[in-house]
């Protein structure tokens, strides 16, 4: 694969991931105060970086994959945190720190 295919890989990946990151799990969450929520798309994004430099193209997708399928519902978070182990292995565990920004 390309240098130039491979970077749109990430990009649209982080793009899905912002895209759903930016949708409420819950109603509840409208309480937050707006600099509370631009924070939060700081530290996402922060963490979105670190990914972006620690897992390959493919590890992106499937992150992006568990992502979604969390913020729609279609996944307990306790579940997406086993998934993300597996996909993270036992050197790259120090990355699940970052997931609690979704819960929120």
């Amino acid at each position: 694969m390309n240098v130039s295919k491979t970077r749109n890989n990430l990009t649209e990946s982080h793009q899905d991931l912002r895209i759903s990151s930016s949708h409420p799990l819950c109603s509840t969450t409208a309480s937050y105060s707006e600099s509370a929520e631009v924070q939060i798309d700081d530290v996402i994004e922060d963490y979105m970086n670190v990914l972006t430099k620690c897992l390959t193209t493919s590890e992106l997708s499937q992150y992006a994959t568990l992502i979604v399928r969390f913020r729609n519902g279609s996944m307990p978070i306790i579940e997406l945190a086993q998934k993300s182990t597996e996909l993270y292995g036992p050197d790259r565990l120090h990355l699940l720190t970052g997931i609690f920004y979704y819960a929120v």
